[in-house]
């Protein structure tokens, strides 16, 4: 069996069984049906699962485990959504690579490169705690600025990553899109890490990456439409995000986020589908804005 063939059955084996528990006689059905799609012999005997269920520990972190019945399952783990993302590209890697000329076929979203040439190096100074250089391109500047900063975390929104971190200009907590940044470079400075579990935190109970400027986090609760709401329940805005009631013609949910310009937007997108019913503050500041877009109009 080739890499790519064993490759291609782990991610096959964990595809299935994240959907559901899977005796070893299912599981081989669906990988039967698997080879047909992808041209590649996938079933294997039982004994050779076992040695692929401990070479997926090893490679992924993915612990599967055989239940009383026989049934095999996934244990969760704090990697699952690192897990589901690579998942997913690896689903649209694999399926982009069976078929040729799929550009008739498939519409890519048009959008500048996201940077993650940077990832890595980026990732890996987060980690080992290093104070790091390079050029940054403003929106609103015709040339790059020299950058020097703690890098404590990376965050995506809205399919773009961003490097957070403190500033040594003004030791202010910003964020960074990895697409303007160039050059980057390593220091061999460690930072003093006491404000990067603390930032971690605070931008956990964001929404978007505009720094928090407020002490603690609000309870927010917006109501939808039946038709919105289902859309939100189904693309959460936060972890947080709960359903606090539900009705034929509404859907009410609240979460628990900072008040950040990011949030303001994105509820303003919605226009008359939702509606804001806590924070007071958070409701002046919704029809304030609401009432500057209508005048915008005024003739």
């Amino acid at each position: 069996m080739g890499k790519r063939t064993q490759i291609l059955r782990y991610h096959r084996i964990i595809s299935h069984l994240m959907n559901a528990p899977l005796s070893y006689d299912e599981l081989n059905h669906k990988l039967e049906s698997d080879s047909k799609w992808h041209g590649e012999t996938l079933t294997r005997s039982q004994r050779t699962l076992q040695r692929d269920i401990k070479d997926i520990w090893e490679l992924y972190n993915i612990e599967i485990k055989a239940k009383q019945d026989g049934k095999y399952y996934i244990i969760s783990n704090e990697q699952q959504e690192f897990n589901n993302r690579l998942f997913e590209a690896f689903d649209t890697f694999i399926a982009l690579n069976i078929k040729e000329n799929v550009s008739k076929d498939i519409q890519f979203e048009q959008r500048r490169p996201q940077g993650t040439s940077n990832f890595s190096g980026l990732l890996h100074a987060t980690q080992e705690k290093l104070e790091i250089k390079f050029l940054y391109q403003k929106f609103y500047e015709e040339e790059p600025e020299m950058r020097h900063i703690d890098p404590y975390l990376l965050k995506e929104f809205r399919y773009r990553w961003y490097i957070i971190g403190k500033d040594h200009k003004d030791d202010h907590i910003k964020s960074f899109g990895l697409d303007r940044i160039q050059g980057l470079e390593h220091t061999k400075v460690h930072y003093d890490s006491k404000s990067k579990n603390e930032v971690a935190k605070r931008y956990k109970d964001c929404f978007g990456i505009v720094s928090p400027n407020a002490e603690k986090p609000s309870k927010v609760v917006i109501s939808c439409t039946k038709i919105q709401g289902r859309y939100i329940q189904a693309i959460p805005l936060h972890h947080s995000q709960h359903t606090i009631k539900e009705t034929k013609d509404e859907i009410v949910l609240g979460m628990k986020v900072y008040l950040t310009y990011d949030l303001f937007m994105e509820l303003l997108s919605y226009g008359e589908n939702i509606k804001v019913l806590e924070p007071k503050s958070l409701v002046v500041i919704m029809k304030q804005k609401l009432k500057a877009g209508f005048e915008q109009y005024q003739v």
